[in-house]
């Protein structure tokens, strides 16, 4: 049987969230040290993917300011420094795709690969963990 690359399985998995879910499922991958999370919504019959990479204001001390500019060079919006006092924004890097077609599975795993080799160091083959959760 042949081995599925980590693109393919987040692909999977997020093609599981958004067509078994319900609005506030979400999926989180984990490798070493370091994860991203998912959450699909429905907003005005527009199926949305909020992506999150962990910041160091949800997690103090994990990124460096390189990673920080990787992470923002991939399209991902600053955390909200406020979020705790406001109850607005997310304390995580954050990035929005609109599901339009399953096209968008493939380039949002394609990012995912890119957090965690290229952001994280992590080897492209290193084993991914997911937690899926698709009726909160």
């Amino acid at each position: 049987m042949e081995t599925q690359s980590n693109e393919e399985l987040v692909a999977q998995q997020l093609r599981r969230l958004v067509s078994e879910g319900t609005d506030g499922g979400f999926l989180i991958v984990s490798g070493g040290e370091f994860y991203v999370q998912f959450a699909h919504w429905n907003f005005d019959d527009e199926s949305t993917l909020v992506f999150e990479i962990a910041s160091n204001l949800s997690q103090p001390g994990k990124l460096s300011g390189i990673q920080e500019s990787q992470i923002r060079g991939l399209g991902f919006e600053d955390p909200t420094p406020d979020v705790l006092e406001t109850h607005a924004g997310t304390p995580n890097f954050s990035r929005e795709y609109q599901v339009t077609g399953t096209d968008i599975f493939v380039e949002i795993a394609n990012t995912t690969s890119t957090v965690f080799t290229d952001v994280f160091g992590l080897a492209l083959d290193s084993p991914l963990e997911f937690e899926l959760n698709l009726n909160p």
